[in-house]
């Protein structure tokens, strides 16, 4: 796919986020500049691939022994967000700009760094050293995990991209708690060099497309009309204050988008429209 062409999926969003200024980005921000030149940090994107999911309660124990049991039962099918309303494709497209920047990395175009935890735990990451990754230590640790922002080992079968309900899922995590324990381990906390990223990955499209573009009402009310599949119980305000949070502020004022303009947008929904922007 031409990642330029990459730039007409941006068609669809409110507005693209730049890359913050910093000298390093999450790998998350670089997958998403180069999939969509729009870098989102490490929970909008998971927002956008899981959907608005009711919350999970459980430990992965217990839902691992409910996967191997009678008790368990199919997960609702709740439609991702923005890029990833049609979730394969959205899938699609991140999965060929982590080939790329493995790529970019093996060719010595782009640095990542990260932190190893054999426990793939946050907490050991912190206190783990910061170790500049190889394209080869790339290709050991291939598989992106949506959920953490981190790398780990792919399994035999498994794809590129690794998300919390995907059906590989539940025998990642069973094979981590296996007696291989290499299965459990991964670098978190990776960051990419912004200069290298910038420099290989070229943003052509940003001078036409204007920096202050108005909100998109049918994402907008695609949104929300995915919430309200998942909880039918949800409250007009309540969605769109989460709309709000996933949306980049205002390129003008700085400041965060109006929630009551984003109710006004969404309110039909909660009347029995269809999901249609008003006239």
């Amino acid at each position: 796919m031409d990642h330029q062409g990459g730039a007409a999926t941006i068609q669809s969003t409110a507005e693209r986020r730049r890359l913050g200024e910093q000298s390093f980005v999450s790998l998350a921000e670089a997958l998403t500049w180069i999939a969509f030149r729009d870098a989102m940090l490490p929970d909008h994107l998971r927002t956008q691939v899981e959907g608005h999911r009711p919350p999970i309660t459980e430990s992965p124990e217990e839902r691992l022994r409910k996967f191997f049991s009678e008790e368990n039962e199919d997960v609702p099918e709740v439609p991702g967000l923005g890029y990833f309303h049609d979730r394969q494709k959205g899938l699609d497209s991140l999965t060929e700009a982590w080939q790329q920047l493995r790529d970019d990395v093996a060719r010595g175009d782009v640095n990542v760094r990260g932190r190893f935890t054999a426990t793939y735990s946050l907490a050991d990451a912190r206190l783990a050293d910061v170790e500049e990754l190889t394209g080869s230590m790339l290709a050991t640790f291939s598989q992106f995990d949506v959920s953490t922002g981190g790398m780990r080992r792919q399994p035999d079968g498994s794809p590129d991209i690794m998300w919390q309900n995907d059906p590989h899922s539940f025998e990642r995590e069973f094979k981590s708690f296996g007696g291989d324990t290499r299965a459990a381990g991964g670098y978190l906390l990776v960051e990419v060099k912004r200069v290298g990223l910038l420099k290989t990955h070229r943003d052509r499209d940003m001078g036409t497309v204007p920096a202050n573009r108005s909100l998109n009402h049918d994402e907008i009310i695609g949104q929300a009309a995915s919430m309200l599949a998942a909880q039918p119980g949800i409250s007009k305000g309540s969605a769109a204050a989460s709309i709000v949070a996933d949306l980049p502020h205002n390129s003008r004022s700085g400041k965060p988008r109006d929630t009551r303009h984003i109710e006004r947008i969404i309110a039909h929904l909660w009347r029995g429209g269809r999901s249609q922007s008003p006239q």
